[in-house]
Order: structure tokens, then C-alpha cells, then sequence
């Protein structure tokens, strides 16, 4: 029996919108791109993402994350004479795709994808390789809160003058400086990157997160008894992800003469609490996949 194509685009309105619900992301752009009206039905779709982030590799792909899936990738095939360019991806069923819209940069791909996925919401970027401003000219009209770079020619104040609205900032294997530490970030992470005693000191962000950085458990413990008696007022919590075979002196070392309250413990993950005098209170977080 031969298949016979059937007109969604008719359906009626509440019909659509269930039926849209039902559907994947890719399944969504590939509607989006027939006319505007579905456009904007897909991107008011009640449900959909709250915020959503990017990650670059400049200009050959697109990783987008929301609330409905983990990651979702897309990539670019270039026509070098026009720079226009076709979309491929995999829908949820694992089926093999390519979308083409006549006149369609990169550019236009990734402002389509932001409008149709998470409409003016704020995203977040991941930017693995340099030029942030070609990165910024494409995401310019959209709220930026978090960034996680891994270039080391950008500057500090270039990045705050282009993201206003940073909250959250991780910095992989690159230098940092006293303006990124001082500035009053929510979450400051940093990824193999030198991380001193000095540098917790004079951070005055809310979260503070260190992966593998052998920072010694002695410099450490300085700085939390240091918190405890009033230092760096904002910070809450306080992450630890090390590579080197630590765990078991954990308590000996790291909560030397500071009382503490163990608040959770799985095979994947350690919570502490320490506190204040006045009552403050912060979070210490241990990986001990990590750690171990």
C-alpha cells in the first residue's frame, strides 16, 4: 500500500500543537523552515527550553543543550564561494538528515535554531576554539549568563564588555587574573588551570569549583578556616574534582581542626557542611571518582 503524504500544516490549531509535542527536535526544524507562522508555534511551544547552551567548533558544529535532551548535535556543510550552508543531524530514531534554506549562512542556522529551541531565552557558550568575536557576532542579540572558554587570547575586560550579563564563567588550561577573580560572578570553574591559595582568597564569586589542580589539602584547609572566620562573605560552595589518589586522607587533611558535617556520601559524590560562626553556612563538594 503506497504512503500518502498528509497535510499537518492543516490541522487545526490544538490538534497541531499536540502534534508538534510529540515530535523531536530535528522534526521541529524541519517544520520551521517551511513558513514563519509554523516558526513561531514551534519556538511559543509551552514546555519547551528554559535556557539551552552552544558549543562551538567554529564553524563546523553546533551542540545545543536544554531541558528535553542531554546534547544534541549539528553540523555544517559549507559551500566556500557563498559561505551558504546546509544543516545535517540525526533525528531521535537515529534517521540521517539534511535541511538546505537558499541564502542560509551559518549564522542563520544557529539564530534559527536559538529562535525555534528556546525563542529570547538566555543561553549558555562553550567556545573551544579562539575568536570569540566571530562567536559573539552570531549570538550578540541573545542573553549570554554563562561562558566556558578555552582560549587563552581573550581578555577579561573584552569578555565582560561582550557578555554584560556573565554569571557563570569556566576557564579551561588558561591563565587567570585578579579582574576574573574579583568580578562578582554566581559560579567561577576552573578546568586544569593553576588555581592558588592567593586565588580562592580573592575570589568573590557565590560557587567556586576546581578541577584537576593539585592544590594542596593543606592550602585548602588554610582557606576554609580562613571562611570560617569571615573571608570571602559570598562564597556558598566550594567543589572539588582532583586527579591524584586523595580520598582517604580526606578528613585528616583537608578538615584538620575544622568541625564539619558530612551530608551526603554515594560512590559518585561527597557533600560537606562547615559553618560560621554568625551561622553561615557553605557547601563543600568531593568527587571521589576524582579523588580517588
Amino acid at each position: 500500500m503506497a504512503t500518502v503524504p498528509f497535510p499537518i500544516l492543516c490541522l487545526p490549531d490544538s490538534v497541531l500543537q499536540k502534534s508538534l509535542k510529540l515530535m523531536g527536535v530535528v522534526e521541529h526544524l524541519c517544520l520551521s523552515v517551511l513558513s514563519k507562522n509554523i516558526k513561531q508555534l514551534i519556538a511559543t511551544l509551552k514546555g519547551y527550553f528554559k535556557c539551552f547552551s552552544f558549543e562551538f567548533v567554529p564553524f563546523t558544529s553546533l551542540t545545543v543543550v536544554g531541558e528535553r535532551f542531554k546534547h544534541f548535535s549539528f553540523y555544517f556543510d559549507i559551500d566556500e564561494s557563498t559561505q551558504n550552508a546546509n544543516l545535517r543531524s540525526y533525528t531521535d530514531e537515529g534517521t540521517y538528515i539534511t535541511l538546505n534554506v537558499p541564502g542560509f549562512t551559518v549564522k542563520h542556522w544557529i539564530e534559527h535554531v536559538a529562535y525555534v529551541l528556546c525563542r529570547h531565552n538566555s543561553i549558555k557558550l562553550v567556545i573551544l576554539e579562539p575568536n570569540i568575536d566571530e562567536v559573539y557576532e552570531i549570538v550578540k542579540d541573545m542573553k549570554t549568563f554563562g561562558v566556558k572558554i578555552a582560549s587563552s587570547e581573550i581578555q577579561s575586560s573584552h569578555l565582560l564588555e561582550l557578555f554584560p550579563s556573565l554569571s557563570n564563567l569556566g576557564v579551561y588550561n588558561v591563565p587567570i587574573n585578579t579582574q576574573i577573580l574579583t568580578h562578582n560572578f554566581y559560579w567561577l570553574e576552573f578546568f586544569k588551570t593553576k588555581v592558588t591559595l592567593d586565588d580562592i582568597l580573592v575570589s568573590n564569586c557565590s560557587k567556586f569549583s576546581i578541577e584537576y589542580n593539585n592544590l594542596p589539602d593543606k592550602e585548602l584547609n588554610l582557606f576554609m578556616r580562613s571562611w570560617i572566620k569571615g573571608s570571602n562573605s559570598r562564597l556558598k560552595t566550594l567543589s572539588i574534582c582532583f586527579g591524584s589518589r586523595r580520598d582517604r586522607f580526606l578528613e585528616t587533611v583537608l578538615f584538620q581542626n575544622i568541625d564539619y558535617i558530612e551530608t551526603y556520601k554515594k560512590k559518585d559524590w561527597r557533600t560537606f557542611e562547615i559553618s560560621r560562626p554568625d551561622g553561615a553556612k557553605a557547601e563543600v563538594m568531593w568527587d571521589p571518582l576524582y579523588n580517588s
